[in-house]
């Protein structure tokens, strides 16, 4: 499965580039995935996501991270590698968000059905836009002052999240 995508993507890249699948293929391993790694590297957490997915898990909730890149060693470089139940990125979902495959395959891989789930993403188009797509209820976690259209749930940390998340599963 994996493969397709990954294939496909690379003969759609060399289309473009007008090249070989071959050069294509050193040059996407070069930016893509090994250069997007070391940008990763560099990248910090957002402050008591660690601490917020720990309390969740600790509460049974089930937990996903979806991703329009390669997963790859993403969740590691952030330290958060072992707290999901279900990790994907492309190529595996063989979509970007906002289309509904890659939320759908989350839904499937957890076990869980899709209106059963809430996303949350910081970009409401692919994030949101895409979850409600999927049949799920999407939510954005962002600054306060952040433009949230109206009826959207937002949460400003991940505290916030966690505390409200937990106050509406012990109801």
């Amino acid at each position: 499965m994996a493969g397709d995508a990954s294939e496909t993507e690379l003969a759609v890249f060399a289309q473009q580039l007008r090249c070989s699948r071959e050069r294509a293929d050193r040059i996407r391993q070069g930016i893509i995935y090994s250069g997007w790694e070391e940008n990763l590297r560099k990248v910090k957490t957002y402050k008591g996501v660690r601490e917020a997915l720990i309390s969740l898990k600790k509460a049974g909730l089930k937990i996903a991270a979806l991703s329009d890149f390669p997963i790859g060693r993403k969740l590691q470089f952030f330290g958060l590698n072992g707290l999901f139940d279900v990790t994907l990125g492309y190529p595996e979902t063989h979509r970007l968000k906002p289309h509904p495959k890659p939320f759908l395959l989350m839904a499937e891989k957890l076990g869980v059905l899709p209106e059963e789930i809430l996303y949350i993403g910081n970009k409401f188009h692919y994030d949101v836009r895409g979850a409600e797509n999927a049949g799920m209820r999407g939510a954005l976690i962002g600054p306060v002052t952040r433009h949230v259209p109206q009826g959207v749930t937002n949460y400003v940390n991940f505290q916030d999240l966690a505390n409200r998340i937990l106050f509406e599963v012990k109801k």
